[in-house]
C-alpha cells in the first residue's frame, strides 16, 4: 500500500466477495433479536450482564473493517454507494418479511408492536455502528440520510403506514379498558405513543393518528360520566366529585401523554365538567353561591372558588372564565347588602327622633364592617382573587359617592370623633386598624378635597381647644393621607401640627424669660402660620387692660425674636379661665375670650346696659358674622341662657334688645367649683 487511504490493486476486495460476509452478519443480528434467546425487549441496563452479547469486539471490528475497506478503494472499486443501497434493501426485506408478518399474525398487536419497536432500535443502532464510516463521510458528502434515519424511513413506510390505523384502534381500546393496576401497562402505552412522536419530525403522526382519536374518545367518555354524575349527586358534593375526577384523570393521563396533549385534555375536562355545569354549581337554590354566602359556608365557598379557578387557563380565558360569572354573583350580593345599609341610613335621616351624628357614625361603621367582612372572605377563601377585591371596592365607591349625603363631611366628622379627647376609646392596635379602614373609604371618595378641607377645620378645633387625644395618632393619620394623596394635599395639616410643636418651644423660652413675672404664669399664646390654618375672620375690639398688658409683653418678645413675621390677633379663637366670686364662694369658669371681656366689665359696675357694653368693647366684625350688635347679642345670650347662667337681664323674654340692662346673677349656684 502506497497510501493509507487507498488499497493497492493486489489487495482489492470485490463487492461480490465482500457483501455476502456483511449480509451474513446482518442476518445474524436479525436472527439474534428475533429468536427466543433475546427476551428482554426493553434492554434494561440493570440486566445487561445477564443478556447474551450479540457480537464481541473481534467480530464487530471484522465487519467494520470490511465495510471500511470496501469504502476506501479507488474507482472503479469504490463501493460506498452500493453498500448504502444494499443496507437499505436488506433492511426493507427484514421489515417486510419478518416484522410486518409477525405484527399481522399477532393476537396482541400492542405488545407485539412494543417488542418489534425495541428490536428495531437495537437493529438501527447496530446498523449505524456497522456503517459508521459511510455516515461520517459518504452520507455527509452526498446529502443522503444517515443510516439511522434511513432505518426510520423504511420502518415508517413498510410498517407504520400499513398498520397505523389498526394500531391506533387497538391503543384506544387498551386505554378504554382503563386497566392500569400495573405500572407496566402505563409503560406499554407510553412506548407505543413514542412511536408516533419519533417517526414524524413535525409530530403529524402523533397529532392526527393518535391525539385526535384519543381526545375524541375522551370527550365522548366525559359526557357520559358527567350526565351520570348530575343524575346521581344533587348536593354540594358534586363539586368535590368533579374536582376528584379532574385530578384523577390528569394524574392518570399524565403518565403517558405529552405536555401538548395534557393541555388540550385539561381544556376538555374543564369544558365538560365545569363550564357545562356552571349554572348548576353557581345558581342551585340549596347550595349555590348565594346560599353559601348567606350561610357563611366558607369552606364550601373556597372549594367552589378553587374549582372555578381551573377555568382560567391563560390570559385569553379570563374574560369567559367561571370566575367572572362567580364574581358577577358576588358583586350583586354585596350590592344588595350595600343598598340595605344606604336605605337604613336615609330613613334614619328622615326620623326626627334619631340624632344625626350618631346615625352617621353607625352608617360609617357599617360600611367599614361590610368592607372588612367581604375582604376577609376574599383573602382567606378566594386567595386574594383580584377581580373579587375589585368588586368589593366598586361597592364601597358606590356607597361613599351617593348624592343623598355628603360622605366627605361625614367621614371627616367620624375622624374627629376618634381623634379628639373623650371620643372613641380605642387601644393602639384598634385605632391603627381604624385609620386603615378610614383610608380605604377616603381612597374611594370622589371629592377628596372636601374631606381634606373639613378635616383641616376640625383638626384646627381639636388643636385650639386643646382637645387632641394623641398627637402621635394625628401624625400617623396625616402620614397615611400623605401616602395616598401626596404631600402637597396634606402640607397644611403637617404645618398645623408643626406650629403646635414650635409653640411648645416658644412657650418654654417665653416662660423662662419672664419666670419672675408671676402674672404671666398662666398666659399661653398659640401662634398660627397663615396659610396652614383655615381662614379666620377677625373681630376687632377693646380688651381689658389686664389682657392688654399681656398682649404688649408678648408682642415685644415675639418681635425681637422673629423680626420677619407680623402678628395678627384673633380674639374670637381665644379662651380664658375666669375666677368668679359669688356669695363668698369661688368658681373657676372656662370662657371664650369674648365672653371674658364682657364679664370683666362687671368688676366695676353692678349693672350695665347693652349700649354701655357695646360702646366699651367698640367691637368691629367682618360681614361673615353679621352686624356688630348681633355678635354682641349672641355673646350675652350664651351668658344669660346657657347651661351656666352667669348674667341675668331685667326683662323676662329670651330675646336681647338694645334697651336691656344686665346684672351678675347673684343667685348663681353650682356643685362644681370648676
Amino acid at each position: 500500500m502506497n497510501n493509507n487511504s487507498h488499497i493497492e490493486n493486489d489487495d482489492i476486495i470485490l463487492f461480490k466477495d465482500g457483501w455476502p460476509q456483511i449480509s451474513d452478519y446482518i442476518k445474524t443480528l436479525i436472527n439474534f433479536i428475533q429468536n427466543e434467546e433475546y427476551k428482554d425487549t426493553n434492554i434494561k441496563k440493570k440486566n445487561n450482564n445477564n443478556n447474551k452479547k450479540i457480537f464481541n469486539n473481534k467480530e464487530y471490528m471484522k465487519i467494520y473493517t470490511l465495510i471500511y475497506n470496501l469504502s476506501i478503494q479507488r474507482d472503479p472499486w469504490d463501493y460506498q454507494e452500493e453498500l448504502y443501497s444494499k443496507q437499505k434493501e436488506i433492511t426493507q426485506q427484514y421489515f417486510m418479511n419478518i416484522v410486518l408478518e409477525k405484527l399481522n399474525n399477532s393476537n396482541n398487536l400492542i405488545k407485539e408492536m412494543n417488542k418489534q419497536w425495541e428490536f428495531f432500535k437495537i437493529y438501527s443502532k447496530w446498523m449505524s455502528l456497522f456503517f459508521m464510516y459511510l455516515d461520517r463521510f459518504w452520507v455527509l458528502s452526498t446529502n443522503n440520510d444517515s443510516i439511522n434515519k434511513c432505518c426510520n424511513n423504511i420502518f415508517e413506510i413498510e410498517i407504520y403506514e400499513k398498520i397505523n390505523e389498526k394500531l391506533t384502534n387497538n391503543l384506544i381500546d387498551l386505554i378504554k379498558k382503563n386497566n392500569f393496576q400495573l405500572e407496566d401497562n402505563y409503560i406499554l402505552i407510553k412506548n407505543i405513543i413514542s412511536i408516533y412522536e419519533i417517526l414524524s419530525d413535525d409530530l403529524n403522526y402523533y397529532i392526527y393518528d393518535f391525539e385526535k382519536p384519543f381526545l375524541e374518545y375522551q370527550i365522548e367518555n366525559y359526557k357520559i360520566i358527567n350526565q351520570k354524575l348530575i343524575l346521581e349527586i344533587s348536593s354540594i358534593n358534586i363539586i368535590r366529585e368533579i374536582n376528584n375526577i379532574i385530578n384523577r384523570e390528569i394524574e392518570e393521563k399524565n403518565k403517558y401523554i405529552n405536555n401538548i396533549t395534557k393541555k388540550k385534555l385539561c381544556d376538555i375536562l374543564i369544558n365538560e365538567f365545569i363550564i357545562s355545569n356552571i349554572n348548576i354549581i353557581l345558581n342551585n337554590e340549596h347550595w349555590g353561591f348565594n346560599k353559601l354566602l348567606n350561610n357563611n359556608n366558607f369552606d364550601d365557598l373556597s372549594m367552589m372558588y378553587l374549582l372555578l379557578k381551573k377555568t382560567v387557563t391563560d390570559e385569553s380565558s379570563k374574560s369567559i372564565s367561571g370566575l367572572i360569572k362567580m364574581n358577577n354573583i358576588f358583586l350583586k350580593f354585596i350590592n344588595n347588602n350595600s343598598k340595605n345599609i344606604i336605605d337604613n341610613y336615609i330613613n334614619d335621616l328622615k326620623d326626627l327622633n334619631i340624632k344625626k351624628d350618631i346615625s352617621s357614625n353607625i352608617f360609617i361603621k357599617k360600611i367599614i364592617k361590610l368592607y372588612n367582612h367581604y375582604n376577609n372572605i376574599t383573602l382567606l377563601y378566594f386567595n386574594k382573587e383580584p377581580i373579587f377585591c375589585k368588586s368589593i371596592l366598586e361597592c364601597i365607591v358606590y356607597i361613599v359617592n351617593k348624592d343623598e349625603y355628603n360622605m366627605a363631611l361625614l367621614l371627616s366628622k367620624y375622624c374627629d370623633k376618634i381623634f379628639k379627647k373623650g371620643g372613641s376609646k380605642l387601644i393602639d392596635e384598634s385605632i391603627e386598624k381604624e385609620m386603615d379602614n378610614l383610608i380605604i373609604l377616603f381612597n374611594c371618595l370622589n371629592n377628596k378635597d372636601i374631606f381634606l378641607e373639613s378635616y383641616r377645620i376640625l383638626l384646627s378645633k381639636r388643636i385650639l381647644n386643646n382637645n387632641l387625644n394623641s398627637n402621635d395618632d394625628e401624625k400617623k393619620m396625616i402620614s397615611k393621607l400623605k401616602l395616598n394623596c401626596g404631600n402637597q394635599n396634606v402640607s397644611n395639616l403637617v404645618g398645623m401640627l408643626n406650629d403646635i410643636e414650635i409653640c411648645k418651644d416658644l412657650t418654654i423660652t417665653f416662660e423662662k424669660k419672664f419666670k419672675n413675672e408671676k402674672i404671666l404664669n398662666n398666659f399661653k399664646i398659640t401662634v398660627l402660620t397663615n396659610g396652614f390654618w383655615p381662614t379666620y375672620s377677625e373681630i376687632k375690639m377693646n380688651i381689658p387692660i389686664q389682657l392688654q398688658g399681656y398682649k404688649s409683653i408678648f408682642e415685644n418678645y415675639y418681635k425681637n425674636n422673629t423680626s420677619s413675621k407680623k402678628l395678627s390677633w384673633i380674639y374670637n379663637l381665644g379662651s380664658c379661665e375666669l375666677i368668679m366670686k359669688i356669695n363668698n364662694k369661688k368658681y373657676t369658669i372656662m370662657l371664650s375670650l369674648l365672653q371674658t371681656c364682657v364679664l370683666m366689665m362687671f368688676n366695676n359696675s353692678i349693672n350695665l346696659s347693652f349700649n354701655n357694653i357695646y360702646n366699651n368693647l367698640s367691637m368691629k366684625v367682618e360681614n361673615i358674622y353679621g352686624s356688630n350688635e348681633l355678635v354682641l347679642k349672641k355673646i350675652l345670650h350664651s351668658l344669660i341662657f346657657g347651661k351656666y347662667k352667669i348674667l341675668i337681664k331685667q326683662t323676662e323674654n329670651k330675646s336681647i334688645k338694645n334697651t336691656d340692662i344686665f346684672n351678675i346673677n347673684t343667685k348663681f349656684k353650682c356643685k362644681l367649683n370648676r
